[in-house]
């Protein structure tokens, strides 16, 4: 599983600062684990980052408090020491053309404008994390392909006699799939699947997450013949299960 993900949200608006907190309590699209958030609410804080070295992997920034800072973005640093953390800096709806240049030139990663959506700001911050290299989960003789969404399993495994696939899913599918395979041998709970899967804008109890479980299951071996057995386990979700003696626990 992934390291959890440090978040900083440095905003001075208590109401909004909640909304992003409740946003952020389920697992980001396409990561694993709940991100660890932490908050600075004024500008005298941030002058105190001067003297010292503080790492996050993303920051999400409220533009007004940046311009009584200096208009410069904070010294946060990646959690591996590689450079500034990437910001996504939030903007007021009716900025002013000078502050909005001032923003712009700033060279942040990203903008949106403030209010922000609970999963706008969660696609936002997953996209702005993402690793341009990204180690995909893989098991036995299954290898999941994040450039083309999809997933190649080897002619060799679990017995011989089985040709070999490769089966390009939705980007849907293909998040779904390397969700369960992170957590093998699982419950996966439907909440976790539907924010790890990017589908930010269904109900836990609605039936989407199940369509894109049926469709996995038309088009990938999860019947336990290849190594993988895919399970629902009733009002709790899903588990994806070794089906080689060795891999079960």
């Amino acid at each position: 599983m992934d390291e959890p993900m440090r978040i900083t949200l440095i905003d001075d608006e208590p109401t909004h600062v909640a909304h992003m907190r409740h946003a952020l309590q389920l697992p980001l699209p396409g990561r694993d684990g709940r991100p660890l958030v932490q908050t600075i609410g004024s500008v005298q804080v941030l002058h105190t980052l001067r003297q010292c070295s503080t790492a996050t992997d993303a920051m999400v920034v409220d533009w007004l408090m940046l311009r009584d800072f200096g208009g410069v973005l904070p010294p946060l640093t990646l959690p591996a020491g590689t450079g500034r953390a990437p910001a996504l800096v939030l903007l007021p709806r009716h900025v002013p053309e000078p502050d909005l240049c001032r923003a712009l030139g700033m060279g942040a990663e990203d903008y949106a404008f403030k209010p922000i959506a609970a999963a706008e700001l969660r696609w936002r911050l997953a996209r702005l994390s993402m690793p341009r290299e990204a180690p995909m989960p893989h098991y036995g003789a299954w290898r999941l392909v994040a450039v083309t969404h999809s997933v190649e399993v080897r002619a060799d495994a679990p017995r011989p006699g089985h040709p070999r696939l490769s089966v390009t899913l939705t980007e849907c599918e293909f998040r779904l799939l390397a969700s369960l395979l992170r957590q093998r041998n699982a419950v996966v709970s439907r909440e976790y699947l539907i924010a790890s899967a990017i589908l930010a804008f269904q109900n836990p109890d609605s039936r989407a997450l199940d369509t894109h479980i049926y469709r996995l299951r038309r088009k990938l071996p999860l019947d336990g013949s290849r190594g993988l057995l895919l399970q629902g386990i009733y009002r709790r979700g899903y588990r994806l299960c070794a089906t080689e003696p060795g891999e079960r626990r």
